[in-house]
């Protein structure tokens, strides 16, 4: 079951980007956008992906992502602000469908 781990506060927001990953084939963990239980939660649940949501406190997500930055799951930045930057290669834009890969094994649509 391919997991991505997604970072993003309770409400409206996690739903939506939660949804959408859904909709991609993956299976989520949501978390509270926290660096060392991130960090940790990374380490221990190995996820092929991670989605961070900025629609929260910017603080507490540029927190985690520079937590995350280098690990070995890319790292895709929802609703991020354009002067965001990160060195890693890993790390994502996620500005549309396209910049977020459909889950390992998960069907293509019929049509």
């Amino acid at each position: 079951m391919p997991t991505a781990l997604l970072i993003a506060d309770v409400g409206d927001a996690r739903d939506a980007v939660g949804l959408y990953l859904a909709g991609r084939g993956w299976t989520t963990v949501p978390m509270i956008p926290r660096p060392g239980k991130v960090r940790q939660a990374a380490a221990q649940l190995a996820p092929e992906l991670v989605a961070i949501d900025f629609r929260g406190r910017l603080e507490d997500a540029v927190a985690c992502l520079r937590a995350l930055e280098g690990g070995p799951a890319p790292v895709y930045l929802f609703n991020a602000p354009e002067e965001l930057e990160s060195a890693a290669a890993s790390v994502t834009r996620a500005d549309g469908p396209a910049d977020v890969p459909t889950a390992p094994g998960h069907p293509a649509p019929p049509h």
